[in-house]
């Protein structure tokens, strides 16, 4: 899985949002906009990262039920 964008759309957008907030007089606007930036590409990041737990999760939860239900192995004639 790749982390870092190399499309340089990516690089020059947050570039252009981190070099706005040391240029002009509208600063509460521009951290706004930085914000708003940030929070987009670190959005879909995160909802991976969430389905990927949330799917181990329920993952070992029927492990655990499975475990329960099945006799041991040690008891398994031998």
């Amino acid at each position: 899985m790749q982390c870092v964008s190399d499309d340089p759309r990516d690089w020059r957008a947050l570039a252009y949002a981190f070099g706005t907030l040391l240029v002009g007089e509208d600063q509460p606007a521009r951290n706004d906009q930085l914000v708003s930036l940030v929070v987009h590409e670190l959005r879909t990041p995160v909802a991976i990262i969430k389905a990927y737990a949330q799917l181990l999760d329920a993952q070992l939860a029927q492990a655990r039920r499975h475990a329960r239900r099945s006799p041991s192995s040690s008891s398994a004639g031998g």
